[in-house]
């Protein structure tokens, strides 16, 4: 009886460090899905930042509002021919389209151009 029991027991014991073996492993994959998930809490965390500074900059950018000659010359009150002679001059920034003489001011830039002259 002594001889069966034995072996019983040590059946059972061989069965429970088997499943302590397998339980180590288990612990190992564990703990590396635990820093893969730290590792990745951390991307998202940078990734966070990144979307709001690229929001802010999104934000704070205003997109250039084109004028012809004509249009700028009716806004500021002047003929088309001293818009042409003031950006010939460099004090009206503006820009060609074509090849022909086609050109076209970015308000933004004429108004902070104009501010600078006085």
């Amino acid at each position: 009886m002594n001889d069966k029991l034995l072996g019983r027991m040590s059946a059972i014991l061989e069965m429970t460090e088997d499943k302590v073996t397998e339980l180590k492993e288990v612990e190992v994959g564990l703990s590396d899905v635990s820093r893969s998930l730290k590792n990745n809490a951390r991307d998202i965390d940078e990734l966070r930042e990144v979307v709001g500074e690229v929001q802010e900059i999104i934000k704070n950018h205003t997109r250039p509002e084109w004028l012809t000659t004509r249009e700028l010359s009716e806004e500021l009150g002047m003929r088309v021919e001293t818009i042409r002679r003031l950006h010939k001059a460099g004090k009206i920034p503006g820009y060609k389209i074509s090849e022909g003489s086609h050109l076209r001011f970015d308000r933004q830039e004429v108004y902070k151009n104009l501010k600078g002259d006085e």
